[in-house]
């Protein structure tokens, strides 16, 4: 028989199984291999789950060392994150602007996406752009008539989310300085962002701004305005009463809006796109306003062009669009250029959803399979599995039981699909005896790392994909090595050298001290 790449892995976990009406420990071991011709199976390559609930301990005891549970590990995790971003899962329907704002029955019930009562859109947003005049309107003319100003070397950043009154006064600000800016939403159920905040400045609060040409970064509306009129406004000063009316009429929009623009929108998508999306409009401007909104509870960063009255920029973006009109989005991600507001919120929630991008995900698997993977192989039954999660929705939360229970209904040896990957199930002595003592030489390697090999499939070679090919001397260690003379003599070296009886008595004391740890 020959020796084919084949791996024997412990799992992470054990369990108690209902063997003949008693418990008891039931170990896993997962077994990738391209599989030889036995059992009457030609899967070229394949992952196997052995549910042994009598005998592999017994067989094998030597194989497995160190199985833990890890379900108590993930939910610490998951509380951890929690306990650091906070409980951001509210949407605008169970927030405080639902009491106070009845006009949020009119938007959809609070999603996005929904049918919009355009009508209303815009007429709410009409008088919140009254609210606020004349800030954020029109670039002032001291800026206007500099004739030297031009945008810092270095993009500015600004950490915000458009419902937030304090973040409005600095968009007015940034309009009227006819500053560009990238913009990185932080709504409400962010993790992305508000980590970036956190990190960047030790707390969660908004606006945040960071200026890379100067390596200023700092909170408070109120300082962030003065900052941006003493570095690049000139002889210029804040507009009358932008500081001062922002608790008089900055909470005006965000009411009339219900709360648009607050909170990060369920179904979008996890990842950033590539390239940042750009935006032409001002701040005060209605339709512009609406879009904002969209791309906040996207959680989309974007470049924000400030196209205010006698802006610089209207020239650049007459070339663009063959119009002046705002807003206008550019994504570079696709080459999409928008000019209207309705087409342009169309596009965004159908481009970045997180459930179409799964649908389109599991419609290219489908339609354009691995050329590699060759002809249809003889496999075992098993549960048909669903597109992209496969039968990952079969599995509780004590993973051995919803395997024992599968084996009842479907034989000894099941069929899984864990994602696309296929997985076999093999729940009884005999089985396992195949695997691991018929067939022990061909199941005695181990694979690759699996992340490395996986990525290689769709990203180019490079540093970080290569990195378990050199850690382990292009895997020729003891611990990646294929089964073979190579690895028996390593083994052996291991033994006489090693875990001699000499060598464990020297390291005795060190042991003793790591296991009181």
């Amino acid at each position: 028989m020959s020796s084919l790449p084949i791996s024997l892995q412990s799992s992470s976990f054990v369990g108690a199984v209902q063997n003949n009406g008693k418990n008891s420990c039931s170990p896993f071991v997962r077994i990738q291999s391209p599989l030889p011709n036995l059992l009457g199976f030609t899967k070229p390559t394949f992952s196997c789950i052995i549910n042994d609930p009598k005998n592999l301990l017994s067989h094998n005891r030597s194989r497995f060392c160190g199985i833990k549970s890890v379900k108590q590990e993930r939910e610490a995790q998951i509380s951890q994150v929690k306990d650091d971003i906070g409980d951001g899962s509210g949407s605008p329907s169970t927030s405080f602007l639902s009491f106070l704002c009845p006009l949020l029955k009119f938007f959809s019930a609070g999603d996005p996406s929904g049918e919009r009562n355009y009508l209303l859109e815009e007429a709410t947003s009409s008088l919140s752009t009254l609210a606020r005049l004349p800030w954020g309107s029109s670039s002032l003319p001291d800026i206007l008539n500099d004739k030297q100003k031009v945008d810092p070397p270095l993009p500015l950043q600004l950490f915000e989310f458009e419902a937030c009154p304090f973040c409005r006064r600095v968009r007015e600000a940034l309009t009227e300085l006819d500053l560009s800016v990238e913009i990185f939403p932080c709504p409400k159920g962010s993790i992305r962002h508000r980590e970036m905040v956190r990190r960047l400045g030790g707390r969660e609060q908004f606006p945040f701004l960071v200026d890379p040409n100067t390596g200023t970064s700092m909170y408070e509306s109120s300082d962030i305005v003065k900052y941006l009129f003493q570095r690049y406004g000139g002889k210029s000063s804040p507009s009358f009463g932008i500081l001062e009316s922002t608790l008089v009429t900055g909470w005006v929009p965000t009411l009339l809006r219900a709360g648009r623009g607050m909170t990060l929108w369920k179904n979008a998508i996890k990842e950033s796109p590539p390239l940042k999306l750009e935006l032409f409009s001002y701040e005060n401007n209605a339709c512009a306003r609406i879009v904002r909104e969209a791309l906040c509870e996207l959680e989309l960063p974007y470049i924000l062009q400030n196209v205010g009255q006698g802006s610089r920029r209207a020239k650049l973006l007459h070339e663009i669009s063959g119009s002046k009109q705002v807003p206008y989005l550019v994504d570079h991600n696709s080459g999409v250029k928008i000019g209207e507001y309705k087409k342009i919120l169309s596009y965004l929630f159908q481009t970045y959803s997180a459930l179409l991008c799964l649908v389109a995900l599991a419609f290219i698997t489908k339609i354009f399979p691995n050329p590699r993977r060759g002809p249809k192989p003889i496999l075992p039954q098993g549960p048909k599995p669903w597109p992209v999660i496969g039968n990952l929705n079969l599995i509780g939360h004590i993973p051995h039981q919803s395997l024992h229970s599968l084996s009842k209904k479907y034989g000894e040896i099941v069929l899984l699909k864990f994602g696309n990957f296929p997985i076999i199930v093999a729940s009884s002595p005999e089985i396992a005896k195949q695997f691991l003592k018929a067939h022990d030489a061909v199941f005695a390697s181990r694979p690759p790392l699996s992340a490395g090999k996986l990525a290689t499939r769709f990203l180019p070679p490079g540093p970080a994909l290569s990195a378990g090919k050199y850690i382990s001397f292009n895997y020729s260690d003891m611990g990646s090595a294929p089964y073979g003379p190579e690895w028996r003599q390593s083994r052996k070296i291991f033994s006489s050298e090693i875990f001699n009886a000499k060598s464990l008595e020297s390291t005795e004391k060190i042991r003793v001290k790591e296991s009181i740890i």
